[in-house]
């Protein structure tokens, strides 16, 4: 093909074309670094969030472990084994559990299976003790009512009614308090 452009335009024409090929070339670049950029903007976002938890975290732990040393300190111990003392000289005059709980257990009969025992002691207030068990017949767990009743440590024994409403197989739940 002949080109009836003379030389000067033909080299002018080739510097523009090779411009313009350059220009293409940065523009692609640039959108290429823009989209690559953009894929980064959620990462960054979720590590700074992160960081921000993770110094809150921090904080928190900080301000636990000065708890734990200021509740570790010497004097917090004594005071801690004063109180645990105190509380345990204040049962004077008052029956051991064990020898309250020998007493239920004694006065129970075969026909009497006692699932659990609780016991709950407040200060100021009558403690109550709990148990749950299965009566074989009314019989039975109205002669162990009887027999708890007669106890002189025992201030009440309560019984709902409805437990004998079943005649065999009688799950119960007494309630027995006194100042023990």
């Amino acid at each position: 093909m002949t080109n009836l452009l003379p030389q000067d335009y033909q080299k002018k024409i080739a510097k523009e074309y090779k411009y313009r090929k350059e220009v293409v070339a940065l523009l692609g670049l640039a959108v290429t670094i823009f989209v690559s950029a953009s894929f980064l903007v959620p990462s960054f976002v979720l590590s700074k969030v992160k960081l921000g938890e993770m110094t809150t975290r921090v904080e928190q732990v900080r301000k636990v472990n000065e708890g734990v040393a200021k509740k570790h300190s010497s004097s917090t111990i004594l005071k801690d084994a004063e109180e645990k003392i105190r509380l345990l000289a204040d049962t004077k005059g008052q029956e051991s559990i064990d020898k309250l709980v020998g007493i239920i257990t004694d006065e129970k009969s075969d026909t009497i299976k006692i699932k659990s025992i609780s016991y709950a002691h407040a200060q100021g207030a009558p403690s109550t003790i709990s148990v749950v068990g299965l009566a074989k017949d009314r019989e039975s767990l109205t002669q162990f009512l009887k027999k708890m009743q007669s106890q002189s440590l025992f201030a009440s024994v309560d019984l709902p009614v409805s437990n004998f409403a079943k005649g065999k197989d009688i799950t119960f739940s007494m309630s027995i308090s006194g100042t023990f």
